[in-house]
């Protein structure tokens, strides 16, 4: 391959992946020089980090569809034939524990 040729391509891989990813890349792979690194490499860490931000955010969309399915309830409650009608109380309802008064959360019974 012709050295300008060269050149270019290692100038077009850096453009097309920073070296940041590039070093994650090379660390998966146990390749050695950038320049090495082929589309084959690249999609294959796409995939594995895919794969882990799933992984990591499971436990959020777990927790997304239960309040989902909680205030779901709530939300049938409160509809009528006119709109939907909902006292404080049950508006409370849809608070998160952490986002609940202060007072409430201080009340001690003896």
């Amino acid at each position: 391959m012709h050295e300008n040729e060269k050149t270019r391509q290692r100038a077009l891989r850096r453009l097309l992946c920073p070296e940041e990813i590039s070093n994650k890349i090379l660390a998966q792979t146990s390749k050695s020089d950038a320049a090495n690194i082929a589309v084959p490499d690249v999609l294959i860490w796409s995939i594995l980090e895919t794969y882990v931000d799933i992984r990591r955010s499971m436990p959020l969309w777990a927790a997304q569809g239960k309040r989902f399915k909680e205030q779901s309830k709530l939300w049938a409650e409160a509809r009528t034939k006119y709109g939907f009608v909902m006292p404080k109380s049950q508006a409370e309802k849809f608070l998160e524990d952490e986002s609940r008064s202060l007072d409430a959360s201080t009340k001690f019974s003896y």
